[in-house]
């Protein structure tokens, strides 16, 4: 995302319009997504949906794993959507 967009909230609401998508699927058991670590990075937009690293490394990204069996995950959603409305970050 360029910096006009950013810390906007579009990012985070567009990874959790994704993840819905996703857990609809009974066969789908988790997401994988890489990202590249450091300044700028979307690490922290990933950790705070439920995102964990794997460990691994995919064409010099880090390989991150989000559980979508996981409560822990529904909840962090739900609790970012809260934070989101008090700050006014546009949700649809």
């Amino acid at each position: 995302m360029t910096r006009g967009i950013r810390a906007r909230g579009f990012g985070q609401r567009a990874l959790e319009l994704v993840i819905r998508h996703v857990r609809r699927d009974p066969k789908a058991k988790a997401l994988y997504i890489s990202v590249m670590r450091g300044k700028g990075s979307a690490e922290r937009l990933y950790r705070s949906v439920g995102f964990e690293f794997t460990g691994k490394i995919h064409d010099a990204e880090h390989v991150m794993k989000l559980d979508l069996r996981s409560p822990r995950s529904w909840e962090l959603i739900q609790t970012n959507k809260q934070r989101a409305l008090t700050q006014r970050i546009p949700h649809a």
